[in-house]
Protein backbone atom coordinates (compact mmCIF):
# COMPACT_ATOMS: atom_id res chain seq x y z
CA UNK A 1 0.00 0.00 0.00
CA UNK A 2 0.96 3.49 -0.37
CA UNK A 3 1.88 5.88 2.64
CA UNK A 4 -0.99 7.94 1.93
CA UNK A 5 -2.96 4.54 1.77
CA UNK A 6 -1.63 4.08 5.24
CA UNK A 7 -2.15 7.82 6.40
CA UNK A 8 -5.80 7.25 5.67
CA UNK A 9 -5.85 3.54 6.94
CA UNK A 10 -4.65 5.02 9.88
CA UNK A 11 -7.20 8.09 10.09
CA UNK A 12 -10.00 5.93 8.98
CA UNK A 13 -9.22 3.87 12.09
CA UNK A 14 -8.92 6.28 14.44
CA UNK A 15 -13.01 6.57 15.21
CA UNK A 16 -14.31 5.31 18.75
CA UNK A 17 -14.68 9.08 19.71
CA UNK A 18 -16.92 9.02 23.05
CA UNK A 19 -20.16 10.34 23.06
CA UNK A 20 -20.84 13.42 25.35
CA UNK A 21 -21.88 12.59 28.94
CA UNK A 22 -25.69 13.94 29.84
CA UNK A 23 -23.52 16.01 32.73
CA UNK A 24 -20.37 17.73 33.08
CA UNK A 25 -17.01 16.82 32.39
CA UNK A 26 -14.77 14.13 31.34
CA UNK A 27 -16.58 12.01 28.81
CA UNK A 28 -16.56 8.36 29.40
CA UNK A 29 -15.49 5.64 26.44
CA UNK A 30 -18.29 4.00 24.19
CA UNK A 31 -19.00 3.18 20.83
CA UNK A 32 -20.07 5.93 18.00
CA UNK A 33 -20.67 9.60 19.14
CA UNK A 34 -24.47 10.52 18.03
CA UNK A 35 -25.13 14.21 16.49
CA UNK A 36 -28.07 15.78 15.54
CA UNK A 37 -27.88 16.51 11.25
CA UNK A 38 -27.82 20.26 12.02
CA UNK A 39 -24.62 19.22 14.57
CA UNK A 40 -23.08 17.30 11.70
CA UNK A 41 -23.52 19.72 8.84
CA UNK A 42 -21.40 22.03 10.74
CA UNK A 43 -19.17 19.43 11.07
CA UNK A 44 -18.43 18.88 7.59
CA UNK A 45 -18.61 22.50 6.50
CA UNK A 46 -15.75 22.87 9.47
CA UNK A 47 -13.53 20.70 7.79
CA UNK A 48 -14.04 22.53 4.28
CA UNK A 49 -16.57 19.82 2.94
CA UNK A 50 -19.63 21.36 0.72
CA UNK A 51 -21.69 18.51 1.85
CA UNK A 52 -23.84 19.08 -1.49
CA UNK A 53 -20.95 19.06 -3.83
CA UNK A 54 -18.37 16.84 -2.19
CA UNK A 55 -21.06 13.83 -0.63
CA UNK A 56 -17.79 11.85 -1.80
CA UNK A 57 -15.86 13.07 1.23
CA UNK A 58 -18.63 12.80 4.26
CA UNK A 59 -16.83 9.34 4.99
CA UNK A 60 -13.98 11.50 5.69
CA UNK A 61 -15.77 13.69 8.27
CA UNK A 62 -17.91 11.12 10.03
CA UNK A 63 -14.44 9.27 10.74
CA UNK A 64 -12.88 12.77 11.83
CA UNK A 65 -16.08 13.03 13.73
CA UNK A 66 -15.96 9.66 15.51
CA UNK A 67 -11.59 10.32 16.01
CA UNK A 68 -10.14 8.94 18.92
CA UNK A 69 -8.36 11.58 21.07
CA UNK A 70 -4.57 11.66 20.75
CA UNK A 71 -3.05 10.48 23.70
CA UNK A 72 -2.85 12.97 26.62
CA UNK A 73 -5.91 14.72 25.53
CA UNK A 74 -9.75 14.41 26.92
CA UNK A 75 -13.14 15.28 25.84
CA UNK A 76 -14.96 17.63 28.35
CA UNK A 77 -18.76 19.75 28.48
CA UNK A 78 -18.51 23.15 30.24
CA UNK A 79 -21.21 24.43 31.83
CA UNK A 80 -23.00 25.84 28.92
CA UNK A 81 -22.82 21.70 27.19
CA UNK A 82 -20.39 22.72 24.72
CA UNK A 83 -17.57 20.30 24.26
CA UNK A 84 -14.21 21.12 24.57
CA UNK A 85 -10.72 19.42 24.90
CA UNK A 86 -8.23 19.21 27.12
CA UNK A 87 -4.14 18.34 26.73
CA UNK A 88 -3.75 17.11 30.13
CA UNK A 89 0.42 17.14 29.93
CA UNK A 90 0.09 20.91 28.93
CA UNK A 91 -2.87 22.55 30.12
CA UNK A 92 -4.11 23.77 27.05
CA UNK A 93 -7.60 23.61 26.27
CA UNK A 94 -9.01 24.04 23.12
CA UNK A 95 -12.97 24.09 21.14
CA UNK A 96 -11.41 21.70 17.98
CA UNK A 97 -11.01 18.07 18.02
CA UNK A 98 -6.70 18.19 18.36
CA UNK A 99 -7.35 16.08 14.85
CA UNK A 100 -9.42 18.48 13.03
CA UNK A 101 -6.32 19.47 11.30
CA UNK A 102 -4.90 16.23 9.76
CA UNK A 103 -8.19 15.25 8.66
CA UNK A 104 -8.46 18.47 6.75
CA UNK A 105 -5.51 17.50 5.32
CA UNK A 106 -7.05 13.96 4.34
CA UNK A 107 -9.71 16.02 2.74
CA UNK A 108 -7.06 17.72 0.76
CA UNK A 109 -5.49 14.82 -0.54
CA UNK A 110 -8.61 12.87 -1.70
CA UNK A 111 -9.66 15.85 -3.53
CA UNK A 112 -6.37 15.63 -5.15
CA UNK A 113 -6.67 12.18 -5.73
CA UNK A 114 -9.64 12.41 -7.64
CA UNK A 115 -8.66 16.07 -9.45
CA UNK A 116 -5.65 13.94 -10.56
CA UNK A 117 -7.18 10.44 -11.28
CA UNK A 118 -5.25 8.58 -8.80
CA UNK A 119 -2.52 8.55 -5.95
CA UNK A 120 0.38 9.10 -8.32
CA UNK A 121 0.99 12.73 -7.72
CA UNK A 122 0.13 12.33 -4.14
CA UNK A 123 2.47 9.34 -3.72
CA UNK A 124 5.24 11.47 -4.63
CA UNK A 125 4.59 14.40 -2.76
CA UNK A 126 4.33 12.11 0.51
CA UNK A 127 7.32 10.25 -0.48
CA UNK A 128 9.11 13.96 -0.42
CA UNK A 129 7.58 14.85 2.62
CA UNK A 130 8.54 11.41 4.37
CA UNK A 131 12.67 12.22 3.13
CA UNK A 132 12.43 15.81 4.37
CA UNK A 133 11.45 14.11 7.56
CA UNK A 134 14.22 11.72 7.95
CA UNK A 135 16.71 14.25 7.26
Amino acid sequence: TTALTAAAATAATAAGRTAAPQGFGQVTNSKRKQASVVEMLEYVKSLDIDPIKESDLLWIAEEAFNAALPPGWSEHQDEEGRVYFHNGATGESVWRHPMDDLFKEVVEYQRSIVKNGGFHLVEDEIAELEESIRR
